[in-house]
């Protein structure tokens, strides 16, 4: 009932407890009585290990009592650079496995900020041949989907461009091959257009006139020797590739073109959502990337098919909050584009270990696991753990003090987050 003390090791647990008891009051729901564990130092948990017991037991005191007996248990070490502490981790996790009976699931990993040390998780376990998940959510902008909507909307923009043209046929998306075609007879006849529109500067209404490009081989350097298209007898050959040249100009164009024309018309962000989805559905785009995520899992790639699946939706829910906040604004092009582009910055892929015996890489904020014996902690070092909180909100801590006294809910301020990095170290310490 009283209000928990901020200086708290567990404040957080506190106020969560507290406005779950608020809500199920105000709700008339009724709370059992609560169960109490033993008091700190005696947790089951850590009941089987004195070491990690005397850690928990004086995490939060001071001055700490020094643990009186040799252990093995917790180890410090240290590194001369990142690259060495990740091999060191690497090297410790093979002798767990191979030697002393674990599995890849029964260790973790846990830094900060994961950003600092991502590349080297990537290279150096794959180096040693260890599986492991990387708990961080990954950002959207790079998918084949993402990149075909800014392209796309780049073409309107900027007259037909050869690059953004291109970057929306090579997303694989736009075309489909047709009857009797292969995936791979479509990338070969792709790369002749592109050959053909590089060589003859195709740009802007060359794409859309209706008039027919017209395809001749080389012929050789000497200038009195050119000649009109339509005065040299050209081969069979060369017309097969003109008539294939014409057929694939038109599936590129058509969409973009119906696109452009939906979106010209539109006046506000409603009408030109509606363009986009239409556009979307028009190429069969949940069912192609549904058939992606099968071909992922075929593969044995299930992080990858999972990433299919939730890049529709994700996109979908961005243009639903566009027309809810500002659905019968007047928008331009440009600025529609804009609105676009940094919703799907924003979008992050939500993951979860897609295999049983992985190892586990993730940081002190979101990671989150239970009943693993190994964990490994990287980078304790000044600045980095506790970190330092950045001040980039738009309110000043006097500022938040006073709409937290009129009983505001808001995210942490940074005073609050400096405390909290006392709590996140704790759970990662008593995580084993």
């Amino acid at each position: 009932e009283t209000e928990p003390d901020e200086l708290h090791l567990f404040y957080s647990t506190a106020v969560t407890y507290r406005n779950l008891l608020t809500l199920a009051k105000n709700s008339a729901i009724h709370v059992e009585v609560p169960v109490l564990l033993p008091q700190a130092g005696l947790l089951p948990r850590f009941a089987h290990d004195p070491a990690l017991t005397h850690l928990e037991k004086w995490y939060d005191r001071r001055p700490a009592a020094p643990y009186p007996y040799e252990t093995d248990t917790i180890r410090l070490v240290a590194a001369a650079h990142r690259r060495a502490e990740v091999e060191g981790v690497a090297q410790r996790a093979l002798a767990l496995v191979r030697d002393q009976g674990y599995r890849w699931r029964d260790i973790a990993v846990l830094v900060r900020d994961i950003k600092d040390y991502e590349h080297l998780f990537m290279t150096v376990f794959q180096d040693y041949q260890i599986p492991f998940f990387l708990d961080e959510k990954r950002p959207m902008i790079h998918h084949p989907l993402t990149e075909l909507i800014r392209s796309a909307l780049e073409v309107i923009r900027y007259n037909w461009r050869y690059e953004s043209v291109f970057r929306c046929i090579k997303t694989e998306l736009l075309l489909s091959p047709v009857e009797g075609e292969t995936m791979e007879d479509m990338r070969h006849s792709v790369d002749r257009l592109e050959n053909y529109v590089l060589a003859y500067g195709i740009e802007g209404y060359r794409w859309t006139d209706g008039k027919r490009w017209i395809y001749r081989a080389y012929r050789g350097l000497d200038e009195n020797a050119v000649q009109t298209a339509a005065a040299i007898q050209r081969s069979e050959g060369e017309e097969r590739i003109e008539v294939k040249l014409n057929e694939l100009r038109a599936r590129v164009a058509r969409p973009l073109q119906n696109l452009e024309e939906s979106l010209k018309k539109a006046k506000t962000a409603r009408n030109m959502c509606q363009a986009l989805y239409e556009f979307l559905i028009s190429l069969n785009i949940p069912k192609r990337l549904e058939a992606w995520s099968e071909q992922a899992k075929d593969a044995g790639r299930p992080e990858q098919a999972r990433e299919h699946g939730q890049v529709w939706q994700a996109l979908i829910a961005m243009m639903d909050q566009i027309v809810e906040v500002m659905g019968e604004e007047k928008m331009e092009l440009d600025t529609f584009a804009s609105v676009i582009e940094a919703g799907m910055e924003s979008l992050t892929f939500a993951l979860v270990p897609p295999a049983l015996d992985q190892m586990l890489v993730g940081s002190l904020d979101r990671t989150r696991f239970a009943n693993v014996p190994c964990v490994f902690i990287l980078g304790i070092n000044d600045g980095i753990i506790p970190a330092r909180p950045s001040e980039n909100g738009m309110l000043s801590e006097h500022e938040r003090e006073l709409l937290l006294q009129t009983g505001m809910s808001l995210s942490s301020s940074s005073r609050r987050k400096l405390m909290e990095e006392e709590f996140m170290l704790y759970r990662a310490l008593t995580s084993a």
